[in-house]
Formats: structure tokens, sequence, C-alpha cells
């Protein structure tokens, strides 16, 4: 019995010694804590008013600006740019410069072919002339310049205007696998391809600077297919 009394007593002492420590441990915390409950709630309370503060204010950037037409035009035309370069093959110069010889040589035949065949269309409207016995007092040669004019004129809407308005392409170009189309839609309207065959072309062949333009536009254009809104692709 006398043994085991100093081990009671170490045991007390060690858990009389671990009690102390939790208690001071509590003690502490007892301590700390008030100051951290109230920071707490005063960083709450700051948090809640500025978000009250925000619910009646308005963000200029979470509210989108009003954009112009020509703003949103000018968004879609780049978009439609860049699909355009992804889907489309542009027609090289080499290709283009032989279609137009092509194209060249053609017409001059169907020139030479008015020119030659004008005889028999004179023949031919005086026939008609004398059997309803109408008289026309018209000078020789102004006749045969109005034959000539309207001749080419049908010859050429027939065999260049048709085919590149509703065909997109030439006789050169056929060949050479190349197609006229708009640069902002497929198709090109009759008078888009009237104004590029028989105006716009003829002026930018002769100040030659439809044979430049192509090596200096991003899409190779010449003039008659700046003006008139037209591309030359691969078929």
């Amino acid at each position: 019995m006398s043994k085991e009394k100093p081990s009671q007593g170490i045991k007390s002492s060690a858990l009389h010694s671990e009690s102390k420590s939790e208690w001071e441990f509590d003690a502490v915390l007892k301590k700390n804590s008030p100051p951290k409950i109230e920071k707490l709630k005063v960083s709450n309370h700051l948090e809640n008013k500025e978000r009250a503060q925000n619910k009646l204010a308005l963000d200029e950037n979470a509210v989108p600006k009003a954009r112009t037409r020509s703003a949103m035009a000018r968004d879609m035309q780049n978009e439609d740019d860049e699909n355009l370069d992804d889907i489309i093959s542009l027609a090289t110069i080499v290709k283009r410069t032989v279609a137009f010889a092509i194209d060249s040589i053609f017409l001059i035949g169907l020139i030479s072919f008015t020119k030659y065949s004008a005889p028999l269309w004179r023949k031919l409207l005086q026939y008609l002339l004398d059997s309803y016995k109408y008289k026309v007092i018209i000078p020789e040669s102004f006749v045969m310049y109005i034959i000539l004019g309207l001749v080419g004129f049908c010859l050429l809407f027939a065999l260049v205007i048709i085919p590149v308005s509703f065909f997109n392409t030439t006789f050169g170009k056929k060949i050479l696998g190349l197609r006229v189309r708009g640069d902002k839609r497929y198709s090109i309207s009759l008078t888009q391809a009237m104004s590029r065959e028989f105006i716009m072309k003829p002026i930018s062949i002769l100040i030659i600077a439809g044979f430049i333009t192509p090596f200096i536009s991003k899409k190779r254009l010449s003039i008659h297919d700046m003006v008139c809104d037209t591309i030359v692709v691969e078929d």
C-alpha cells in the first residue's frame, strides 16, 4: 500500500498540470475570441453595405453600349471576308492573263464576223423593207454603222454578258477553270455584268492600270473588279 501512493500522487499532479494547461488554452481562446468576432462582424457589415450600393448603381461595363449599323455592317463584312478566304481560292494572275488573252481573241473573232457579215445583214434589211414597201432615206454608210453596232451588241450580249451573268464565266475563263462572282454574293446581276464587260473593262484596259492593280490588291482585283464589286476565283 505504501508503494502505490507515490504513483497516485504523480498521476494527480500530471492530471492537474494537463487540466491547468487546457484551462490556460481555453482562457487564451476566450480572451482572443471577442476581437475576432467583432472584426468579422464589421467586415460582414461593410460587405453587405457595398452589395447594397452595387445593387443600386449600374455597372457601365456590364451594360452593352449601343452600336451603329455601319459598325455592325463592318464587323459582319470582316467576318464574311475571313470566311470567304477559307472557302474560295482566288484565281492566279497567270491564269487571269491567259484567260484574258483567250477572251481577246474570241472578241476579235466576233468583231471580224460582224464586219464581214454586215453586207448580208444589209441585204436582209433591204429585203424586209422592200417586202413591206417601206422607204428609208438614210445614207448607206450610216445604215452600215447601225447594222454593225446592232449585230455587234447582240453577239456580245449573247456570248459574253449572258454567260457572265448567268453562268459566272467567259469563254477564256471557262477553259482555264475560272469564275467571275460577286464580292458579297455568289452570282452577279445582269446590270453588274454589263457594267463590268461593256464599260469598266474597256476603261481599265485603256488606262493600263487594270493590268497593275492585281499585283497590288489583296484579292488580285483589277479596276473593273473594284468598281463592280466582283472577284475572279477558281472554279
